[in-house]
This record gives structure tokens, C-alpha cells and sequence, in this order.
């Protein structure tokens, strides 16, 4: 009996410290020493080109980082910030920085993470916590609309000048923040749905100050940093802008924060500072203007590879411990017919709670092994999304990625690139000629009638596909989301509660 309550106590253990370690299966590679440094590049799609580092903006006055925005190809098709530190925020207006043609019939949305639904919006102003990249997201030209976004203090005081920007009506856009020296945004972005009452379409971001500024100036310094949606300096072509002019102020805001607290006066803050909320969606009504306290992400260590290996081992030892002592135990008392009918009753009633139980700590834990495991061993895992390898690898499948040297591809190997025309999407093809000479790949889709159009270079490869499982990426694809975490705990939760009341079965038929 104590050995039985010890092992469910062990594997409810190795369930829950799985459950807080699962990872998003698109996660990047990172580094694991303090000095690592980060990059993130930035793609112009196929319906514009960048303009230079006009709206690209980073604030690193928390970390200091020496940061570089680099515009690697001509034609500005491609930037990439680098030096990024853990912590650093980027602000990236994709809307003031794409020159489109002006008969074109798209317009700038905002900006979403490379791999992700090309109809997907994501933050346009993000904590670097990986190298990633983002590539611009457009949108048809429809029912267009403006919007307006205020920089106000708690007081209702405004702090920077209003911008106006466009958007067709039901879309979400994902407006950043504005940085202002000496005050901290309640959330670094807001959403909210677009109306055709353009009165109702206002996005106010509210400040709170964070130090304290001498009365003897008079004055307040105050640097903005422009960025989010289009800027209305043409509204005839549906809203984008193309000359919006931006300033950024890198400098001297670590060494405010390390004097936080004091003034000219020697006078002193003692309220603590408070993180803002990545993002608000103004539709909730009861979505709170005040800041959420969050821990910001810390970088990953080795440690944490011994304990997902060590967690695997003993969920998986003890998960075969229980196992046969159940067994055991319910052979023994199916034996025991004498007993009472109520007595019975109660221990049928252990067992289901037992079995139930242990059954989605079990599923829980076998769920997250197939994330776990194979990034200890140096494989990516990617969720196939699309049906171009059908029926050899359906969609919904996980799939999972070695590295390999592109001379030792061999014609028929299914392998995963950077799409050569769609810039950060990731393909999974076939492998129909490997031109060792001229460095690239001749692939095809095992469902398409022909060949690729466009010959994969040998730096596009990220490895060969050496296993796949079907339908297991869309579960995990959902579990890895917050609502899925939500949800896996809560059967955690339901599955302790179970062991919980057979527990207190067990220990009254022994009194």
C-alpha cells in the first residue's frame, strides 16, 4: 500500500515538471551561455521592399546590448538586427517601412513569425528570447478604414502627438508601443477589432511614470519612437505610407534606470516598477489598464537537458512500477467475494479513480515525450501543415528533422528548407537530383504533378526528415498553446483529485 501511494506520488511529480518544460514546437535555437547574443531578420514578402532601417527599432535599455540593424540584400529584401540580448524589445513598423507600388492592390498588415499562417498577425513590438524570424504580412485592399492611436499618462495628459493609420473594416491590427523616455506603456501592444464608426477605432496607450524629473528644468525630455500601423500621410492610396520619418533614442536610458529612484533633490521612488503586458485586446471590456507583474524569461541552461532526460527516465520506471502493482492489487481483490456489497462498491469505485487517473497522468506524460526527447539528441520537430507529401506524410503529421551535409543527400531523401520564393517558410519535398556541382537541389512534392520551380541552394537546407508521425503535430500543435497548457494542468489537476478520493476509500475500508 505505501509503495503504491509513493510511486503515484513520483509519477504525479515527473507529469507536472513535464507539463512547465514543454516548449512550442516551432521554437528556435538559443543559447546557453549569459554572453549569447541574438538575432532576428526581418523578410519583405513579395509585395514590397524595405526602405532601410526606417521603423526598425530596438529598446535595449535594460540590457545595454550593442545591437546592429544590417540590410543584408540589395533591393531591400531582408534586414537582420544582431547583437540582441535576452530581454530586448523590438519594435518593427512594417506599415512606415515597405515601399509598395502605388497601384498595387495590397496593403501592410503588420508583421507575423516566419512558418506561421500567411492570414496571421502577430506583435509587432516583441521580447527577444531566440533567434527568429518575422516576415512583413499584407492584406487585400477592401472596405478601408482609419484608426487612431493616443499616447496619454495616467492623468489623461498627452504625452506624444496621436498617429492615424488605415485598415479595412473587421480586421485586428496589433499596434505597438511608443517609447518614451522616463515612462512605462501598460502593454507594449493593443488590439482591437475595426468598425466603420472611425470614432469607435481608438487605440489609447496609457503611461505611467517610472522616474523622477527635477522641477528647478520646468521641462520634460521626452523621445518617441514611432511605430505600429500606416501613418495617414496619403490617403489616396488606401493608407500606405511610405515617408513616415522616425526617431529612435538608444542611449542614456541604462544609466537613468540604474539612478532610478533619485532626483536633483536627492528625493526618492519607492514604488516598484512593474513589467507591461506583451498585449491587450481592447474588445474585452474588463480587460484592466493596470500593469500585470510577470518574471521575465531567463536564458535556457544545461541543466535543464539532464532534467528533461532525467524527468523521461523516471516517469517512464515508475509508469512501469505502477503498472504491475495495480495489476496486482486488482487481482487481489477481485479474490476477496466475501466482503460486504458496500465495501465492494467503494473499492470498485478506488480503482475506476485509480485507473482514470493514472490513465492521463500516463497520456500526459507519453504526449510530451516526443517534444522532450528528440531535442536531446540535437533533432527539430516541425508540424506539417500542408498536403504537398500526401499520403507519405500527412498533414498533422510531426515530423522530425536531423542535420545533414548537403553533399550527402542522396536522390529520394525527404528533406525540410527555407522556401526559395516565399521567404521563411519551411517545406518539407523530395529530393529528386542533388547538383553537388552547382550547390543545389532539384525537389518535388510527392502529391504535386511537377518539379519545384525554383532550385533549393545547399544554405536554404535545415536537414533531412527522418521520422514522421501522423496526426500527433495537431495535437501538439493545440497542447503547446496557452490554452492547451490551461488544459493539460487542469487534467493534472483532475487526475490528483482522483487519486486523492481513492486514497481516502483505501484508508476507510481499513478502519
Amino acid at each position: 500500500m505505501k509503495r503504491c501511494k509513493i510511486l503515484k506520488k513520483i509519477l504525479l511529480a515527473c507529469s507536472i515538471c513535464t507539463l512547465m518544460n514543454v516548449q512550442n514546437v516551432f521554437a528556435q535555437k538559443g543559447g546557453n551561455e549569459e554572453c549569447y547574443t541574438y538575432t532576428v531578420t526581418l523578410y519583405s514578402g513579395k509585395q514590397g521592399t524595405f526602405l532601410g532601417e526606417e521603423g526598425i527599432q530596438v529598446d535595449n535599455h535594460l540590457t545595454g546590448s550593442d545591437y546592429q540593424i544590417l540590410e543584408e540584400q540589395k533591393g531591400g529584401e531582408k534586414i537582420k538586427i544582431t547583437g540582441l540580448k535576452l530581454g530586448d524589445i523590438v519594435v518593427a513598423s512594417a506599415p512606415s517601412n515597405i515601399k509598395m507600388e502605388d497601384t498595387s492592390r495590397y496593403y501592410v498588415k503588420g508583421i507575423r513569425e516566419s512558418g506561421r499562417d500567411n492570414s496571421t498577425v502577430g506583435e509587432s513590438a516583441f521580447r527577444v528570447d531566440a533567434d527568429k524570424e518575422y516576415v512583413v504580412a499584407y492584406g487585400i485592399k477592401g472596405d478601408m478604414v482609419s484608426y487612431t492611436v493616443n499616447y496619454q499618462d495616467e492623468e489623461g495628459n498627452t504625452l506624444a502627438e496621436s498617429q492615424q493609420f488605415y485598415g479595412t473594416v473587421g480586421d485586428q491590427p496589433v499596434v505597438a508601443f511608443r517609447y518614451i523616455e522616463n515612462y512605462q506603456p501598460q502593454a507594449y501592444n493593443l488590439t482591437k477589432t475595426l468598425s466603420r464608426n472611425e470614432a469607435d477605432n481608438v487605440f489609447t496607450f496609457v503611461y505611467k511614470k517610472t522616474i523622477a524629473q527635477t522641477e528647478e528644468n520646468g521641462t520634460n525630455s521626452t523621445n518617441a519612437e514611432a511605430v505600429g500601423g500606416q501613418l495617414n500621410n496619403n490617403t489616396t492610396n488606401g493608407g500606405n505610407n511610405n515617408n513616415n520619418d522616425m526617431g529612435v533614442d538608444n542611449t542614456g536610458t541604462e544609466e537613468n534606470g540604474e539612478n532610478n529612484g533619485e532626483n536633483n533633490g536627492g528625493n526618492e521612488i519607492g514604488e516598484e516598477q512593474q513589467t507591461p503586458q506583451e498585449l491587450v485586446n481592447l474588445d474585452d471590456e474588463e480587460t484592466p489598464l493596470a500593469n500585470i507583474k510577470n518574471t521575465s524569461a531567463k536564458p535556457r541552461t544545461m541543466k535543464n537537458m539532464l532534467l528533461f532526460l532525467g524527468i523521461g527516465v523516471a516517469a517512464i520506471a515508475a509508469l512501469g512500477v505502477l503498472v504491475t502493482v495495480l495489476f496486482k492489487k486488482k487481482k487481489k481483490i477481485t479474490r476477496r467475494k466475501t466482503r460486504v456489497n458496500q465495501k465492494s462498491k467503494k473499492k470498485v469505485g478506488a480503482i475506476i479513480c485509480n485507473i482514470v487517473g493514472g490513465t492521463i497522468l500516463v497520456a500526459i506524460i507519453l504526449l510530451c515525450i516526443p517534444l522532450i526527447l528528440p531535442k536531446i539528441f540535437g533533432y527539430q520537430v516541425y508540424t506539417v501543415i500542408s498536403g504537398s507529401m500526401e499520403p507519405a506524410i500527412p498533414v498533422g503529421s510531426l515530423v522530425f528533422i536531423d542535420e545533414i551535409e548537403a553533399e550527402k543527400v542522396q536522390e529520394g531523401d525527404v528533406i525540410a528548407f527555407y522556401s526559395a520564393s516565399d521567404s521563411g517558410a519551411i517545406i518539407t519535398h523530395r529530393v529528386e537530383k542533388n547538383q553537388v556541382v552547382s550547390g543545389q537541389f532539384i525537389t518535388k512534392g510527392d502529391a504535386n504533378d511537377k518539379a519545384d520551380p525554383m532550385p533549393i541552394k545547399y544554405e536554404l537546407l535545415i536537414g533531412k526528415v527522418v521520422m514522421n508521425i501522423p496526426i500527433l503535430g495537431k495535437i501538439l500543435s493545440v497542447m503547446v498553446t496557452m490554452q492547451g497548457k490551461i488544459v493539460a494542468g487542469v487534467m493534472v489537476l483532475f487526475a490528483t483529485v482522483l487519486q486523492l478520493i481513492a486514497g481516502k476509500i483505501q484508508n476507510s475500508d481499513l478502519t
